[in-house]
């Protein structure tokens, strides 16, 4: 899921956050900021995850936690603290508008909790090779 996304294959509508300044950053920003590329990643996939998630869709069916483990094994190879990355996915929340949908809603309140707690499983799990 993630390389679509990071290939730019994200459904827009005229309402949602634009994400075209992230991407264009990315190219300038990445050499002076080393989350550049996985802030925008991360935005691009809890953007997709998220709003799976506001459709109804069960948080452990929603893709999430197969893209925070390959999202965290990326923190990993760059060297990234587990704190470093949730900080990084706590701003990707609170940044767009699905994130702050789903903590709005108190039926709600323990998504953000789940996804936390699924980022550091992911980050911390043993690296399997795929089959």
């Amino acid at each position: 899921m993630i390389s679509a996304l990071t290939a730019g294959m994200v459904l827009m509508t005229d309402n949602d956050y634009d994400l075209s300044d992230d991407a264009g950053k990315l190219d300038t920003s990445a050499r002076s900021d080393p989350t550049a590329a996985l802030r925008a990643v991360i935005k691009l996939t809890l953007r997709t995850d998220l709003r799976r998630v506001l459709a109804g869709c069960p948080i452990e069916q929603s893709g999430l936690r197969e893209n925070l483990r390959t999202i965290g094994a990326h923190a990993r190879r760059h060297q990234l603290h587990a704190e470093q990355l949730l900080v990084l996915i706590k701003d990707a929340c609170a940044a767009l508008p699905e994130g702050r949908q789903l903590l709005a809603q108190p039926d709600r309140a323990g998504t953000l909790n789940q996804l936390i707690s699924m980022a550091v499983e992911e980050y911390y799990s043993p690296v399997v090779p795929p089959i």
